[in-house]
C-alpha cells in the first residue's frame, strides 16, 4: 500500500491518572506505574554502581567501558518509561535509545580487548600466539590467522560500524517520520520502515557475529572476568531486544496484536 496508515489514534484519553475520587486502574496506567518503578530503581542502583566504581578507579582503562556499560540499563529504563508514557512520539524516544545501545556495544568490544592485555603489545603476543582458527559457525569451513595485521582492524570496524551506522540509522528514520515517510504500521516497499529495518538487522548481525569471534578466540585469556555473563547481559539488552521488537510489529503487521480505544496496534506493539 502506498498509503500510511496512521500510527497513533485521533481519539485522545484526556482523563488524569488521579482525580478527585479515585485512582483509575487500567491496564495501560498500571503499566506507567510498573514502567515508572522499574526505572527509578534502575536509576538508584545504577547510580549506586557507578560511585563505587569511580571511588575505587584502579583500572582506569576497563572501569571507563564497565561505567559506559552500567548507563545503558537506566538510559534504556528511562527511555522506555516516557516512551511508554508518551507513547505517540515513541518513534523519536525509540531511535534515540538505539543510539547509545550501539556505544555500549563497542564498550564492551574495548573491555574485551582491555581484559586480554593491558598494552597493544601485549595483546600482539597473545594473539601471536593463536595458531589458524576455523571461523564459528556458521561459517566454520573458512580459517582465519589471529596474528595478521588485518585480523584486530576487521574485527574492531565490524562493531564499530554498528556505531557509526546506528545513530545514521537513527536519524534518518526521524527524518522520514518527519515527512511521514517511516510509516512504522507496516511493512511496505513504499516506506523506509522495511529498509531501516532490514539494514539494523543485518548490522546487528555482523556486530554479534564479530564478538563472537573475538570471545571464541580470547576465552581462555578471559578467565576470572566472568565474560559469558557480560555477553548475554549486552545481548539480552540490545540485540535480543531489536529482535523482540522485530518479532512484535511483525505480529502487528498480521493482526496477532490488536489495537484499543485510545492505543493502535502498532502502540500496543511499542509498548510489548
Amino acid at each position: 500500500a502506498t498509503v500510511c496508515n496512521a500510527t497513533n489514534t485521533q481519539e485522545t484519553d484526556d482523563d488524569n491518572f488521579f482525580n478527585r475520587y479515585a485512582l483509575r486502574w487500567d491496564s495501560h496506567r498500571i503499566g506507567w506505574v510498573v514502567a515508572g518503578i522499574m526505572a527509578a530503581i534502575t536509576v538508584i542502583l545504577t547510580t549506586v554502581n557507578v560511585i563505587l566504581h569511580t571511588i575505587n578507579y584502579y583500572r582506569p582503562l576497563e572501569q571507563r567501558q564497565i561505567i559506559r556499560i552500567l548507563l545503558l540499563p537506566p538510559v534504556n529504563a528511562t527511555i522506555s518509561f516516557f516512551s511508554y508514557r508518551l507513547f505517540r512520539g515513541y518513534t523519536y524516544y525509540i531511535l534515540a535509545q538505539s543510539t547509545y545501545e550501539a556505544i555500549t556495544v563497542a564498550a564492551f568490544l574495548m573491555l574485551l580487548i582491555s581484559y586480554v592485555g593491558d598494552s597493544t603489545d601485549e595483546r600482539k603476543e597473545i594473539l601471536a600466539e593463536k595458531g589458524e582458527k576455523k571461523i564459528p559457525f556458521p561459517f566454520c569451513c573458512w580459517r582465519f590467522r589471529p596474528s595478521k595485521p588485518y585480523f584486530m582492524h576487521t574485527l574492531k570496524w565490524a562493531v564499530l560500524q554498528y556505531c557509526l551506522f546506528k545513530p545514521l540509522s537513527s536519524i534518518a528514520g526521524i527524518i522520514a517520520e518527519e515527512y511521514n515517510l517511516l510509516c512504522p504500521t507496516q511493512y511496505s516497499i513504499h516506506f523506509a520502515e522495511v529498509y531501516l529495518n532490514a539494514f539494523g538487522l543485518v548490522m546487528s548481525l555482523v556486530a554479534n557475529y564479530a564478538l563472537t569471534v573475538f570471545y571464541a578466540l580470547t576465552r581462555e585469556n578471559l578467565r576470572g572476568h566472568a565474560p559469558s555473563a557480560k555477553s548475554w547481559s549486552i545481548q539480552m539488552v540490545t540485540f535480543l531486544t531489536f529482535y523482540q521488537g522485530f518479532l512484535f510489529s511483525v505480529l502487528q503487521r498480521y493482526n496477532v496484536i490488536k489495537g484499543t480505544t485510545y492505543w493502535t496496534s502498532t502502540n500496543v506493539a511499542n509498548g510489548l
